[in-house]
């Protein structure tokens, strides 16, 4: 599924942006890999595999992925 988010937004380096398309396009068995909000704070926080798919994206794209805080 990366492959395909790449095919047509290869050039876009805000891991927010991504992980919506990622997230509009998977079921909901895969969006349940990704981070959920934290129940006290109801920040959102990257987990282990949302920074794989980030490195395999800088990986693929060339491109330095930025995380928003």
């Amino acid at each position: 599924m990366l492959e395909f988010v790449f095919s047509y937004a290869g050039h876009i380096d805000d891991f927010l942006i991504i992980k919506k398309e990622l997230l509009s396009i998977l079921n909901s068995d895969m969006r349940r890999l990704f981070s959920t909000r934290h129940p006290l704070t109801k920040k959102q926080q990257t987990n282990d595999f949302e920074r794989e798919l980030a490195k395999r994206w800088e990986q693929m794209s060339g491109r330095t992925i930025l995380f928003k805080r």
